[in-house]
């Protein structure tokens, strides 16, 4: 997804006459203690008007704040300055262009700051864990701690630090090819760690409280989520990160990087990120309703990396390839922050008083702090100190200060003493903001970019993908068709596509701006296109499904109903293959020969999603029926077209298998030899690296044996 830039900030003070300054009258509630749930539920307007002047601090462009928020997918930057009678502020907005907006348009920014679309996840398509699934049972990442941080740092601009890409994934262009997969390693990748954080509640009681399944899929406690990563080692462990927009999640340094500690070696290997986990306790499922994605990339900076628990330093951003489509909008984020006395959090405790104090029995449900004294207990030019109660798992949580009706993110928790009765975490700042934008401004190799005219723009080759655009601005073509029979249309925006597969695929248009008309088409020539299908209903949800012609050229158009402008998501899935599932895995006949496939649309089943240790998400299945004789198979992907892995297994079900062979190699070929059992089943999984989709080739002989070979085993305790 492209996010575009509305507004900015940081110019010099001869621009500020280009600003609209608005005064928005609104109760800071500075001194005020949050008191409870309630308070933080309560919704308020927000009214402004126009000033012709100014004060001096405007003027000399100082702000006590700068603000970045992500709103229906788009970007948004302003400036805010407190003024002298502690319950008005002022507000300067700036267009890239220097378009002066109107009091209208401001006050409707502030107010869409803090109200959001809520699209809920379907529950068909929810994420249902086992209490007892390895995948949940991690501990957070060992840290020292004990020592409050006394030092501060250089006021110069944080830098950036190598990239990582936890998962290898062709859009890298690595010539490399990646070794065999270690079959001992199979066992040591789930063995969890024992060590943990400390547990650091403040007071004499544990003031935080479980997020109901209803919360988990509401703003903001949607955009928190349980982050589980693995390291070259084959440890794993958990912490928490939210979501600043579609692409970005922000959490801390030490968790995805612990180059320090000689038995880590480094980045993390592989990292999931799953919004709104919700365990109604003890024995209990765990539902993710958004699912999980996995982390495509790692940013870091250079003050963590190069110097040990450096706190001030400890944040990361982790970029995903694919946005969870039902979340778009996101927490403010406030750089540079003065004045804030209270704050919040919530995140995914290891460890929590209400619920267990044993090691062996985690809890895997968001938790959020109810205490009507939760405060900053001070902050020095990096760091914020505050005493909310908090446990390892919950790195990574935000830290807000509560204007009602906004949260806004001020620093990012991190680390506790317990002996001291005090937390902290890297305060959001001017050093750190440019760095933290340039994270947000990623978007996924082959985004494609806007288009106005037919054929201008092609989707990316991809199963299923999604995606925020507008059409203001947009106009009709000469030729074009009037979509669904509308002729008083004409903002229309337009992709060409050519299906890899002829399988039935749904695309569907969102907008909470305007109402739509999604259409699509068959050719190549916009004056002789061939009509799929049309949706023009009311609501600002559309949806077309079709069964396209094979490596022939299709086109979808999203327009506004009666020449309406405003911001849009499009999103597209191909059918799944036949053999998607475990469970619908398609025989491998005889002894010798090749079997053709894809996995174009090809999603994870719950409980499957490793494969070698990679996480992956577009996997296919084979079966090899039970031979009357042992023997040894030999299967390969020679004549596939993308970067894939093979893996073999045993087993009645995904989550029951037994891991016999695997090659992760590099490229598009890759092999696998064993011996079979006369009285068994084998299934082979066959699925691209990190998102990689395409054609498959699936080879096999198999040689009959004289005498039974017992092949080795290694259970495989995670999905």
């Amino acid at each position: 997804m492209q996010i575009r830039k509305n507004t900015s900030v940081g110019r010099s003070p001869s621009t500020a006459a280009m600003f609209l300054v608005l005064m928005v009258m609104a109760a800071m509630g500075q001194s005020a203690s949050l008191a409870g749930e309630s308070d933080e539920l309560e919704a308020r307007s927000l009214e402004g008007r126009l000033l012709m002047d100014c004060p001096s601090a405007v003027r000399d462009y100082n702000p006590h704040r700068r603000v970045l928020q992500v709103i229906d997918g788009v970007v948004h930057r302003w400036a805010e300055y407190d003024l002298a009678d502690g319950i008005s502020m002022c507000v300067i907005l700036e267009r890239p262009d220097f378009q002066i907006l109107s009091a209208d348009e401001a006050s409707e920014l502030m107010a869409r700051s803090s109200t959001w679309e809520v699209y809920l996840p379907d529950p068909e398509y929810w994420e249902i864990l086992p209490p007892d699934a390895p995948e949940l049972d991690l501990p957070p990442p060992a840290i020292e701690s004990g020592e409050l941080p006394g030092r501060e740092v250089s006021p110069s601009a944080d830098e950036p630090d190598t990239e990582y890409f936890p998962a290898e994934s062709s859009y890298r262009g690595l010539a490399a090819p990646r070794p065999k997969y270690d079959l001992s390693t199979e066992i040591e990748q789930y063995k969890p760690r024992a060590e943990g954080g400390p547990q650091v509640v403040i007071g004499d009681e544990d003031d935080r409280v479980r997020r109901s399944l209803v919360q988990v899929q509401s703003h903001p406690w949607n955009t928190i989520g349980f982050l589980s990563q693995q390291y070259p080692t084959m440890n794993r462990y958990r912490c928490t990160a939210f979501l600043v927009g579609p692409h970005l999640a922000l959490t801390n340094g030490h968790c995805v990087y612990n180059d320090e500690r000689d038995d880590e070696g480094g980045t993390v290997r592989a990292a999931e990120l799953s919004p709104g986990q919700f365990s109604a306790g003890q024995g209990e499922d765990v539902i993710r309703p958004y699912g999980t994605h996995p982390v495509y990339r790692v940013r870091l900076n250079t003050g963590w990396t190069s110097d040990e628990w450096a706190w001030h330093f400890d944040y990361a951003g982790l970029n995903l390839s694919r946005p969870f489509t039902e979340i778009t909008t996101f927490m403010p984020l406030v750089f540079e922050d003065s004045g804030a006395q209270t704050m919040n959090t919530s995140g995914y405790p290891r460890l929590v008083h209400e619920e267990t104090n044993e090691e062996e029995d985690p809890s895997m449900a968001q938790w959020y702090n109810t205490s009507d004294s939760t405060s900053i207990g001070g902050t020095s030019d990096r760091l914020l100190y505050h005493d909310a109660d908090s446990s390892g798992g919950q790195s990574g949580s935000p830290l807000w200060r509560f204007i009602s009706p906004d949260r806004r993110v001020i620093a990012v928790h991190c680390c506790g003493s317990d002996s001291s009765e005090i937390n902290w975490g890297p305060r959001l700042v001017s050093q750190n903001q440019s760095l933290i934008e340039n994270w947000l401004d990623w978007t996924p190799p082959g985004t494609p970019t806007l288009a106005d005219d037919f054929g201008e723009v092609d989707l990316p080759n991809a199963g299923r993908g999604f995606m925020v655009r507008d059409n203001v601005g947009a106009t009709r073509q000469v030729s074009e068709p009037n979509h669904c029979g509308n002729d008083d249309a004409g903002r229309s925006m337009w992709w060409t596509w050519t299906p890899p597969v002829s399988r039935p695929v749904t695309f569907t248009a969102i907008s909470s701006d305007m109402d739509l008309i999604l259409a699509a088409y068959r050719g190549s020539d916009l004056r002789f296109l061939n009509l799929q299908g049309c949706d023009d209903s009311a609501g600002g949800n559309n949806t077309v499904t079709f069964t396209p012609n094979f490596q022939v050229q299709h086109a979808v158009v999203v327009d506004g109903a009666e020449g309406a402008e405003g911001s849009f998501a499009l999103e597209w899935h191909i059918e799944p293959p036949e053999n998607d599932d475990f469970a619908d895995a398609l025989n491998i006949p005889g002894t010798a020969g090749a079997r053709a496939g894809d996995n174009w649309g090809a999603t994870s089943e719950i409980g499957e999603s490793l494969h070698c240790g990679n996480f992956t998400d577009t996997s296919v299945w084979w079966t090899f029926p039970p031979r009357v004789d042992p023997g040894r198979l030999r299967i390969d992907t020679e004549g596939s077209n993308f970067d894939l892995l093979i893996a073999v297994y045993t087993g009645d079900a995904v989550d029951e298998r037994t891991l016999v062979a695997c090659d992760d190699s590099a490229g598009s070929s890759n092999e696998v030899e064993f011996a079979t059992r006369s009285d068994e089943r084998y299934y082979v999984a066959v699925a691209g690296v990190s998102h990689d989709q395409g054609h498959i080739s699936l080879n096999y002989q198999w040689t009959e044996t004289s005498i039974e070979i017992l092949h080795d085993r290694f259970e495989v305790d995670a999905p």
